[in-house]
């Protein structure tokens, strides 16, 4: 039934000029997963093509928020092609599509650092827009990703920098700044509830500082220095 309609889907694209790579974006554009996978059949046939189109049909997908797609797609998309996933991710956030930014987050290529030309990170722009969830979702990668356990009484903004890595505080502490310019509420609670306040006074200044810890204690790259 399917192959038939794809088949029939494919004349009628035929007949207005459109070549079956447009067809392919046309499906996953509108979240027909059926469709989308029966054409990678033949697409997988050109690797330069299957490349180009998967990634840009993970784009349209994503900023559509069909997950199901998006979860289809990102196996399709060759490691090379540069941010792929962050591109997607920012399509899904801009478009408030939740579940299509979870499975995007959640692949292991994910990498929650990547900023745009303007220097503004995915969670910066979550906070922004005022989805918690997704916010949750980033900054629960970026714990997982910096050997950070969940340690929802920490203070993460007051961790030291570490020179040479991701600046972890300014990132998260931009993210709350971002959340009270908006005025959203839903996102500040949520950056609380791991962790994320403004460090108090006596925090700031070395005495009170209490950092999350890594599954076998704390890590000495995270302690305060020594005044």
């Amino acid at each position: 039934m399917a192959d038939a309609f794809v088949r029939t889907l494919r004349q009628v694209f035929r007949r207005q000029g459109a070549a079956p790579c447009a067809v392919f974006l046309w499906a996953a554009e509108r979240g027909h997963v059926g469709i989308v996978r029966n054409l990678l059949q033949g697409l997988r046939r050109d690797k330069s093509a299957h490349a180009v189109y998967a990634s840009e049909a993970l784009q349209r997908a994503a900023a559509e928020g069909h997950a199901d797609v998006v979860s289809l797609l990102i196996a399709e998309v060759p490691y090379p092609v540069p941010n792929f996933l962050q591109k997607a991710c920012r399509w899904a956030i801009y478009g408030g599509h939740t579940q299509a930014a979870k499975v995007i987050i959640a692949d292991t290529r994910f990498d929650a650092n990547v900023t745009n030309r303007d220097d503004v990170s995915l969670l910066q722009l979550a906070a922004r827009l005022g989805e918690a969830e997704i916010v949750d979702t980033l900054v629960s990668r970026i714990e997982r990703d910096n050997g950070l356990a969940a340690n929802r009484s920490g203070i993460l903004l007051a961790l030291p920098e570490e020179e040479g890595g991701t600046n972890i505080p300014r990132e998260l502490s931009q993210a709350l700044r971002t959340a009270k310019i908006y005025g959203h509420n839903a996102v500040i609670e949520m950056l609380s509830q791991h962790g994320i306040v403004e460090p108090s006074r006596e925090a700031t200044s070395g005495t009170a500082i209490r950092l999350p810890v890594h599954q076998g204690g704390a890590s000495p790259a995270l302690q305060p220095a020594a005044s």
